[in-house]
């Protein structure tokens, strides 16, 4: 389904070029979830946005390798094109727009999907994301911004789901939340794994996907280090920070 062969990615900035992911290699089947963990500056979120392919307007730009998803050059199509095709984000720190109201949100999640569909098929996705997230649909009308950071984390998950895709990106989805918001929002992806969807998590904390996750991947640099079960990886890791001072993203 997903396809990412020696990926290679640099930023541009006014110190010079740094180097975001190194040969980066990696594949996800239909139905899979897979955990995705590295130390800080390990290239999680760098991989999540060149997948998305908002990564060239952020002074991105990728100089080797292939991105394939479901056979679409991901390297050479617009963000636009690639949520038509099925993929979609939930960002690292939400980005959701504060002053908007739930809703509203949510549907502007859906436009592209309602240019294809239509208003009533949109609205029934609508429904469908109040059932599987229902303090979105009691809070619908309040403004986003006066949401818990469990709650904005629901919305920017909720606002993924209404382009229908068939993979979803979640860049730390636990971050700063409470340990009653991280099982909620475990809660939450176990419901859609069930249902069938992909799912590629970008997480610090590999124990809270030790359940969920069918693998984990271990980033390193920018380069897949080893691949295996969530838990072991994620005391490697941990053992790592420990004895040589690298911190998580």
């Amino acid at each position: 389904m997903l396809e990412v062969d020696q990926l290679t990615l640099w930023y541009e900035s006014l110190s010079g070029d740094v180097r975001a992911l190194d040969r980066c290699s990696l594949s996800l089947s239909e139905g899979e979830t897979v955990c995705l963990l590295g130390p800080n500056g390990a290239g999680k979120s760098s991989l999540c946005l060149a997948l998305s392919g908002v990564v060239r307007d952020l002074d991105g730009r990728i100089t080797q390798g292939r991105l394939r998803f479901e056979g679409m050059d991901l390297a050479r199509s617009r963000p636009a094109s690639i949520l038509e095709a099925g993929l979609a984000q939930s960002p690292q720190n939400r980005h959701i727009f504060h002053t908007m109201s739930v809703e509203d949100n949510l549907l502007l999640g859906g436009y592209r999907r309602r240019k294809r569909a239509g208003r009533q098929t949109l609205r029934s996705e609508l429904k469908q994301t109040y059932e599987l997230l229902p303090v979105l649909g009691r809070k619908r009308l309040q403004q986003s911004g006066t949401l818990s950071g469990g709650e904005q984390q629901m919305l920017a998950i909720g606002r993924a789901l209404m382009s229908a895709p068939r993979l979803v990106l979640l860049d730390e989805p636990f971050l700063g939340l409470s340990l009653r918001a991280t099982q909620e929002i475990g809660r939450v992806l176990e419901l859609l794994k069930q249902r069938g969807l992909t799912l590629l998590i970008a997480e610090q904390n590999g124990l809270a996907l030790e359940s969920l996750a069918d693998r984990g991947l271990l980033l390193s640099e920018g380069f897949v280090v080893a691949e295996g079960d969530v838990a072991q990886l994620d005391s490697g890791l941990k053992l790592r920070q420990t004895y040589f001072g690298e911190r998580q993203q």
